[in-house]
């Protein structure tokens, strides 16, 4: 993953064509248009902590925190990553594999990058950053795709860059359910639940 060109530039310039496509009291999100690959974020805002470690733990490890999916084969390799296949919404066709490295600093947020890598039917390089907010009184989870790709026949990448902002959000239209995605980790974060270890396996050097 250290070799992989995340266009941060994209998405810290102020002349990028960005279409803001959610907003709530935990939730904004945006993408760029007219783009072939799929560069978008989601900002989740957890409010009352700035405790990276507990959220950095839940997603190094099973995402079985995405509710309304489901998740197999979680394995953890012997360089401190992992490796799970993630059903966005268990009936629907799409899987996504996610392999996510060990976090990385970033020490002008004073917070983390956990990078992964996608594979099947989204692939691509994405990130998800940890770090508190400048009043210090929340924590932020920044989610970006830096150029991925959506492969199920007949379904464009703009569709599926709506669906997929839509998933983290909760907000996914009928017939999908609502409250997926990161709506749990969300609930997990600010109810200051236990991370240590899971269900499926608990990552080295995680609180």
């Amino acid at each position: 993953m250290d070799k992989v060109n995340f266009r941060d530039d994209l998405f810290d310039s102020p002349a990028g064509d960005w279409v803001e496509s959610f907003s709530d009291a935990h939730f904004r999100q945006r993408y760029l248009q007219e783009q072939r690959l799929i560069y978008c974020e989601t900002l989740m805002t957890v409010h009352g902590t700035t405790d990276i470690e507990p959220a950095v733990a839940l997603i190094r490890g099973p995402w079985d925190w995405w509710e309304h999916g489901r998740i197999t084969g979680f394995a953890i390799n012997d360089d401190g990553s992992t490796d799970q296949t993630l059903s966005p919404v268990w009936w629907f066709i799409t899987r996504v594999g996610l392999h996510i490295s060990p976090p990385i600093d970033l020490p002008e947020l004073q917070g983390q990058r956990v990078p992964l890598l996608l594979t099947e039917h989204f692939t691509g390089p994405t990130t998800m950053d940890v770090y508190p907010n400048g009043s210090g009184d929340a924590l932020i989870i920044r989610g970006r795709f830096h150029g991925v790709e959506y492969h199920v026949p007949g379904v464009p990448n703009k569709v599926a860059e709506w669906l997929h902002l839509d998933a983290e959000s909760g907000t996914m239209p009928a017939p999908f359910p609502k409250g997926t995605g990161w709506v749990c980790l969300l609930h997990k974060l600010e109810g200051h639940s236990s991370v240590n270890g899971s269900r499926n396996g608990q990552i080295p050097g995680s609180p």
